[in-house]
């Protein structure tokens, strides 16, 4: 079979036109190399306050997200495990402390007060609501601290978890903890609306090895040892929705998860015999019984942490530093994805919410994509402007719905986008059609020329 060089770049140039921009797609902008390792992370607008190991707490300002740079520090005595910053003040498990720290002068950070939590605990993540403190304490449990005072904070309640406590979220009156213990490991779910009696109300028995989680609403996306579990807590027992299998089950580990949506953003490590390295995932859980891949990036060393603030993907990497990316919904992104003249969420009509991934729909793209006579949602106007749109009106698979992505049939499949590879193949093959020779031109043409011919 002969091949047309011509028909095979039309057919791709074609199919481009109808290829979407990738959702969670992550562009790497910068690496910021902290002096120590970076073990935690949390976004606070263009800050990037970093629980660094034994070099404290270091800040680092990301309003240029390709040239970040560090802005202030406070070396604490102790290894700092994790951060979790409210207003003015950053919370740093520290040690065998809990560390209250003034930010509010971001180039010099001082520190107000502390807690020690006392042997054998190990406070490795904290989350701040209102004026408590739910501090991941390690091989001991759930320390709840009030901080109504943060020069004195004073224990008000704790919970015995059994087993090494590495991560804690709350949402509502119930904290969420990962349990790595040599029996039962797996996610606790502990009501809190009693700070001082706190007590069991879900358990998940994990099979792999739990480290970090996001919890939204009652949902649960657990990183799981070489594993996402997603978990919903709503009835007891819990429900398994789904999981994502990362490639290698015995040397590929889950350090963390961040959600957006249907997108998880899921940091780990891959073991090897001569140590370890990293990589940062993007996986669309929009179906949990069969979540997909869409994006993966790898690093040196482990990515221990990751947070999505503002269309920016945010990394802690041990020995890699502070990562940035570029990425998270489109929506959020501060960027105007479409060319439609407005950006994200609410100000985009092509937004439904923030957390949408495309910003590119058909229902406002101005054009009538399924060919029905009408255009988009409004009749093409906010894609092309008040006074330009269809005179016919708007699409009717549109009207009131400019977030949605099919306008009628759709204006991609295997149809749309080879219309116009069709017509040049067409024309390609009667131009050729014109300027072949008959039999009886080819042997005229081959005749020796004569003058007077």
């Amino acid at each position: 079979m002969r091949t047309h060089p011509f028909a095979l770049s039309v057919l791709a140039a074609g199919l481009v036109l109808c290829l979407p921009v990738p959702a969670g797609a992550l562009v790497l902008q910068a690496t910021y190399n902290t002096p120590g390792s970076a073990f935690d992370v949390d976004v606070v607008g263009n800050l990037v306050y970093v629980a660094d190991g034994n070099a404290g707490l270091r800040i680092v300002d990301i309003s240029n997200p390709v040239a970040p740079f560090e802005v202030g520090f406070l070396d604490t005595a102790g290894f700092a495990y994790g951060v979790d910053v409210v207003g003015d003040l950053a919370y740093v498990a520290d040690g065998s402390l809990l560390r209250i720290i003034d930010v509010s002068g971001p180039s010099s950070p001082s520190e107000v007060g502390s807690f020690d939590t006392g042997d054998p605990g190990t406070p490795v993540k904290v989350e701040v609501v209102g004026n408590l403190a739910y501090v991941a304490d390690g091989d001991t449990s759930l320390r709840i601290l009030d901080l109504s005072s943060p020069a004195a904070p004073v224990e008000v309640g704790s919970f015995d978890a059994t087993g090494f406590v590495n991560d804690v979220e709350v949402e509502g009156t119930l904290a969420y903890l990962t349990i790595s213990a040599e029996e039962v490991p797996g996610l606790q779910v502990v009501d809190v609306s009693n700070p001082a009696a706190p007590v069991s109300f879900r358990v998940y028995a994990s099979p792999g090895f739990p480290a970090g989680l996001d919890v939204s609403g009652t949902v649960v996306h657990l990183a799981d040892g070489p594993a996402v579990d997603l978990i919903d807590v709503a009835s007891s027992p819990v429900t398994l929705l789904g999981t994502f299998a990362l490639p290698d089950p015995f040397d590929d580990f889950v350090q963390d998860v961040d959600a957006v949506g249907d997108l998880v953003y899921v940091a780990g490590s891959t073991f090897h015999f001569s140590g370890s390295s990293g990589w940062l995932r993007v996986v669309d859980f929009s179906d949990p019984s069969a979540p997909v891949e869409l994006e993966f990036h790898s690093t040196v060393r482990t990515l221990r942490r990751v947070e999505v603030s503002a269309g920016l993907v945010v990394a802690a990497g041990l020995e890699d530093g502070v990562r940035v990316f570029a990425g998270g919904p489109a929506c959020s992104d501060g960027l105007d994805d479409d060319g439609d003249g407005f950006v994200d969420f609410p100000d985009d009509p092509g937004c439904r919410n923030a957390e949408q991934n495309t910003e590119n729909p058909r229902c406002q793209d101005g054009l009538d994509n399924d060919g029905d006579g009408g255009t988009d949602f409004d009749g093409g106007e906010a894609a092309l402007g008040a006074g330009n749109g269809d005179p016919d009106g708007p699409d009717p698979q549109c009207v009131g719905r400019p977030w949605k992505k099919g306008e009628g049939g759709g204006g991609c499949g295997l149809g749309f986008e080879l219309a116009p590879v069709l017509g040049l193949l067409a024309w390609r093959r009667r131009r050729v059609g014109r300027d072949r020779p008959t039999a009886g031109s080819r042997r005229a043409s081959l005749r020796p020329r004569v003058r007077g011919d």
